[in-house]
């Protein structure tokens, strides 16, 4: 990788080499801020790899998991989240998990609230697929 005023140059393993714009942005703070410039024309905050090729989100295609899920998909996806939070197991068989040392116990109650709340607005039906188990990877310590 090679850093230059107006550009960046990003050469691979296999001596492919991409080369992206810098363009400097003022921002709502009178700050200015860098930008890429990406291939496309459009300016990107960050640059995602994928195989092996550097690009913005909208070339990549790329959604966060919550936009792939339906309504109560997404409520699952939030609920088991908060259930790893607390530091028990995701799954809605499974009791919450009781109130660690040091969390607090308005803090503790408000989350064990929401994920009731979210797991009753699922309801009982089930899901065709389970969620993988790869999105939790780094709730994992």
């Amino acid at each position: 990788m090679r850093l230059f005023c107006r550009s960046i140059e990003i050469i691979d393993h296999g001596d492919r080499r991409q080369v992206f714009g810098i363009e400097w942005i003022r921002t709502a703070f009178g700050r200015h801020r860098p930008i890429f410039v990406c291939t496309c024309g459009y300016g990107a905050a960050q640059l995602l790899a994928r195989y092996g090729t550097y690009a913005c989100k909208a070339c990549h295609r790329a959604v966060h998991m919550c936009q792939r899920q339906s309504s109560r998909g997404r409520k699952r996806l939030r609920a088991w989240k908060l259930r790893l939070e607390l530091g028990g197991l995701p799954d809605i068989n499974e009791a919450v998990a009781p109130k660690s040392k040091w969390k607090h116990r308005r803090t503790y109650q408000q989350v064990r609230e929401t994920i009731r709340a979210l797991e009753t607005a699922i309801g009982p039906k089930r899901f065709r697929k389970p969620l993988d188990t790869r999105i939790f990877a780094y709730h994992v310590d």
